[in-house]
């Protein structure tokens, strides 16, 4: 579902930036849509529904979060792209890769830790505070684009 809603995006992902043309509104979007689908799957498990609703759900929700990383990637990158000086492009992004590479093991270890302590619920309301917070944090964030 990750792969199909990511293959989405990069087909539809030109269309979408030309009617949003901003990139911190953008992904405020992003982050509210993917703090409410955290809680659409913390929630779920409350509303009583058939097994075959309960995996289209989850499906259509899996895709979503693919379509809305791969979206606001693709935004970052161009974004990028447009406001870094062109001398300068091989470094920050080199920094910036190895950043975002380092950090993977530290999360994951991290998130490992915290489930150990917490549940998972927890886990996930607490993403879901964050992304709707970022929403609200980058929605207001008055940057130099429109």
């Amino acid at each position: 579902a990750l792969s199909i809603g990511m293959a989405i995006a990069g087909f539809t992902f030109v269309p979408l930036a030309d009617r949003v043309k901003s990139p911190p509104k953008m992904l405020s979007i992003g982050a509210l849509l993917l703090g409410g689908i955290y809680l659409l799957l913390i929630l779920i498990k409350y509303i009583l529904v058939g097994t075959y609703f309960l995996l289209t759900i989850l499906v259509l929700a899996g895709a979503a979060i693919g379509y809305i990383v791969a979206a606001n990637t693709t935004m970052l990158t161009v974004n990028f792209m447009c406001t870094v000086a062109k001398t300068h492009i091989a470094r920050i992004a080199a920094l910036y890769n190895s950043v975002s590479s380092a950090s993977i093991p530290v999360l994951a270890f991290v998130f490992g830790i915290a489930t150990e302590y917490t549940s998972i619920v927890a886990i996930f309301t607490l993403s879901s505070a964050f992304c709707l917070l970022a929403s609200l944090a980058m929605f207001f964030f008055k940057g130099t684009q429109s």
